[in-house]
């Protein structure tokens, strides 16, 4: 049984994703008619498609079809077709494993480019010397 803190942390994320989502869909519909928002999304959404591609290939789902880059009328940029093998719980963990890829994958590429443009900002936060 949750206890209340954790209720009230579940439902606060909850909410937050909500709102998050809503604010996303506003704003793309705001800034739909100008198109310069197709820029960045450009270069996120194929990122963010690879990232369910890989996690599903991984975890033993069938990709039948990728688009990495297509916007549609209706606001979709991109998706992945797949299908899983595994049916009740392992079926259900797996997908949402796959559903919650573009987290790892964003901040993949995050460190990827942080590296190349500025490798001094990662750095070991300890050194071996000052382990003796």
């Amino acid at each position: 049984m949750l206890s209340l803190s954790m209720a009230s942390l579940l439902l606060a994320c909850c909410l937050s994703l909500f709102l998050l989502h809503m604010l996303s869909v506003k704003l793309v519909s705001l800034l739909r008619w100008k198109k310069l928002w197709l820029i960045p999304a450009s270069i996120g959404t194929p990122i963010h498609e690879l990232s369910h591609a890989i996690t599903a290939i991984v975890l033993g789902h069938r990709v039948h079809r990728v688009q990495l880059f297509s916007p549609q009328p209706d606001g979709g940029l991109g998706y992945v077709e797949h299908s899983h093998r595994f049916g009740g719980v392992v079926g259900m963990i797996t997908t949402t494993l796959i559903s919650l890829a573009p987290i790892a994958g964003g901040l993949g590429m995050v460190y990827v480019i942080t590296l190349l443009l500025y490798p001094s900002a990662i750095e070991p936060s300890f050194s071996a010397a000052t382990l003796s």
